[in-house]
């Protein structure tokens, strides 16, 4: 980029960081947001000529830089190159960085802020353009379509007694009638399938919906001023757990669960009496646990072990 004292002073890390340092093939730039007519479907509705700001402010790693799209420099003082697109060209700019004057507005466009497809941009500022590639926009409809489809396969597979776990897990009335739950995890399922589908394979989840049955069917209770969970028929202490500001009862003993040993064995022995002897989790081997001592997720590997 052509320098003045004034703009663009960005030095190669920089530039390199930005992803202009190494422009070498022709880079199609369209304005966003284009509708075209219905009645003529071959015809965009824009204006004849649209205009893009040649100047804009950057910011970088905490440091702003004032940027221009310069065509001269004559002592200091900068000649502006004009920007804009024109109808008849469909509003794409095709531009190749091999011609000084192309690379001068590549250059300026792929960092400012009025381009969509700019990751460092201001998203304050209403995006004007962006880069034209529509295989990389398909690749991404596609993984979002097969993500859907993932998650929805694996919400109609779940049996009424997972989805009631699972409606316990996230804070629903696991008594709702099974077809108002599963409207509701479909419903999850089609906003934010990834969502969905971290929260369903997530083995604190099972810990979480598992403590709430149980509560709810007496066999433990928490003591808010202890901050302990309590056994319902013996009275004796379950657990006692660390405070927090943050975190509730119950997500102070799924972190409980999730971070000691003894916690693994008091887990089990709730589960025997919720769920009965046959569903209790596989307790970790010692080899499982010797393997979990040398990773830094060991505490992770231990939970997924002892599902």
């Amino acid at each position: 980029m052509r320098k003045t004292t004034y703009f663009n002073q960005l030095d190669a890390t920089v530039m390199k960081k930005l992803g202009v340092d190494k422009l070498i093939d022709p880079v199609v730039i369209k304005l966003v947001h284009v509708r075209f007519d219905p009645d003529n479907p071959s015809q965009p509705l824009i204006p004849v000529y649209k205009r893009i700001p040649n100047k804009d402010i950057i910011i970088v790693d905490g440091v702003s830089y004032d940027i221009a799209a310069i065509a001269s420099v004559s002592q200091d003082n900068a000649s502006l190159y004009e920007i804009g697109f024109w109808k008849d060209e469909g509003g794409f700019k095709r531009l190749n960085p091999r011609n000084a004057r192309d690379k001068d507005l590549l250059e300026f466009l792929l960092i400012s802020n009025y381009n969509a497809s700019n990751p460092y941009r201001d998203p304050n500022i209403q995006p004007l353009f962006e880069v034209f590639r529509p295989e990389e926009k398909a690749k991404q409809r596609v993984a979002d379509r097969m993500q859907k489809i993932e998650a929805i396969t694996l919400a109609a597979s779940m049996s009424e007694e997972e989805l009631r776990e699972f409606a316990a897990s996230v804070g629903w009335n696991e008594a709702e009638d099974v077809f108002v739950l599963k409207d509701q995890v479909l419903t999850w399922c089609e906003k934010d399938p990834n969502g969905f589908i971290e929260a369903q394979s997530s083995r604190s989840r099972y810990v979480l919906a598992t403590l709430k049955r149980a509560e709810s069917r007496n066999i433990v209770a928490k003591n808010a001023m202890e901050n302990a969970w309590y056994w319902g028929a013996s009275q004796q202490v379950m657990c006692t757990l660390p405070r927090s500001s943050t975190k509730d009862m119950y997500q102070l003993f799924v972190d409980w669960y999730m971070s000691e040993d003894r916690a693994v064995r008091v887990f089990q022995e709730l589960e025997s009496i919720v769920y009965g002897r046959s569903h209790v989790s596989k307790a970790p081997s010692v080899k499982e646990e010797v393997e979990e001592e040398s990773s830094p997720q060991s505490k992770r590997r231990r939970a997924k072990a002892s599902e």
